[in-house]
């Protein structure tokens, strides 16, 4: 909890309570146990505690938002591919992202990827939220793959990049992509001030701003 207030501002304090009130504490740590030995009704739990909608398992949703990363090329560790690219940059190197490797990385991994993230995009579009509460939630689930989704993009463009063949085709899905990061963003900072105080919001914009640039100022190979 003081995680919590530290972090965000007076809606946490709300959802706190609800989620607290909706489970009796004998409840709370018998789910809580199920929480740690079984995923299936660790979705479940998400389901009927955290999230108020009758047409969609959003905790099945959110569990499933998480596994793109079986989708990546391999296993990095303690991160993936896009989160790379959202922290180096469009074309920079570093431990998991060297320049010769990411090069030989087959782009259909990333066109994956995005038709994954864009899938559960629409199943989100099409939920129906029982409270306000989750409709924030969703939206904001939205946003988070929709960042992913434009990481994705992201990353296919960088391999024509590298490889030094960025064709017509390619450019448009670059400079799309960054139309799109521009749109994101503001939905981003709407979403970001509901919860959240402003202090590190500027980090992440910051981030997404400049592989947009990076993406808008590409030109067709030579």
């Amino acid at each position: 909890m003081g995680a919590s207030y530290s972090w965000n501002n007076t809606p946490s304090v709300i959802d706190y309570d609800e989620t607290r009130s909706k489970l009796s504490l004998h409840d709370s740590w018998k789910h809580s146990y199920i929480l740690h030995i079984n995923h299936y009704n660790s979705i479940h739990y998400l389901d009927r505690v955290i999230f108020n909608c009758a047409n969609a398992n959003l905790g099945d949703i959110l569990y499933r938002m998480g596994n793109y990363i079986y989708l990546e090329s391999e296993d990095i560790g303690d991160s993936t591919r896009c989160f790379e690219l959202y922290s180096l940059g469009f074309g920079k190197e570093g431990y998991n992202m060297q320049k010769g490797y990411m090069m030989e990385i087959d782009p259909v991994y990333y066109t994956n990827i995005e038709k994954y993230m864009y899938s559960i995009m629409e199943e989100l579009e099409g939920a129906v939220p029982g409270d306000e509460l989750t409709s924030l939630r969703i939206k904001e689930m939205i946003c988070n793959c929709r960042m992913t989704y434009l990481l994705a993009r992201g990353l296919y463009v960088q391999y024509y990049y590298y490889n030094d063949r960025i064709d017509k085709d390619v450019l448009k899905k670059a400079h799309d992509t960054a139309n799109m990061l521009y749109e994101m963003i503001e939905e981003f900072k709407e979403l970001w001030v509901k919860r959240s105080y402003p202090t590190f919001m500027s980090e992440a914009i910051g981030h997404f701003t400049r592989l947009a640039v990076s993406l808008k100022s590409l030109e067709e190979s030579k």
